[in-house]
């Protein structure tokens, strides 16, 4: 009896993988992005729906970010996607530099949205959320 032989129709299309250079550049930038912001894992995490863990294995290079989420961190740490998946030098998204005041006050919001974000309790957070939210408005 022979072997029946796969249905070479059924199978997906060839994609070249990446290089392991690309990936190891793609956890070194976000390393240094990270750092940066001032970002912790866990407030990355959030913003792009995965786990703290799974964060810190694309820092390790441990996991493939797939490129959406690539799209997502880039998005959420105001760089260029192509910079941070490795295929551009050009770091910055085109834009006009915030004044100095300004810039400021984003830093101070970020360090503060980490320090509500250390909060153990959710219930807590939202709380001081609410305050800060009425202080603004």
């Amino acid at each position: 009896m022979q072997k029946s032989k796969k249905n070479e129709a059924s199978k997906a299309p060839y994609r070249p993988r990446r290089s392991a250079e690309i990936w190891s550049l793609i956890g070194l930038r976000l390393s240094q992005l990270k750092e940066e912001r001032r970002f912790t894992s866990a407030h990355l995490a959030r913003e792009i729906n995965v786990s703290p863990s799974q964060i810190s294995r694309y820092l390790r290079d441990e996991a493939r970010a797939p490129r959406t989420k690539v799209v997502q961190l880039a998005r959420v740490l105001g760089v260029n996607p192509a910079y941070l998946a490795g295929e551009s030098a050009l770091r910055d998204i085109a834009r006009t530099p915030l004044p100095d005041h300004v810039a400021q006050l984003h830093r101070r919001a970020n360090r503060m949205s980490n320090q509500v974000l250390r909060i153990p309790d959710p219930v807590r957070q939202e709380r001081v959320v609410a305050i800060a939210e009425s202080l603004v408005s």
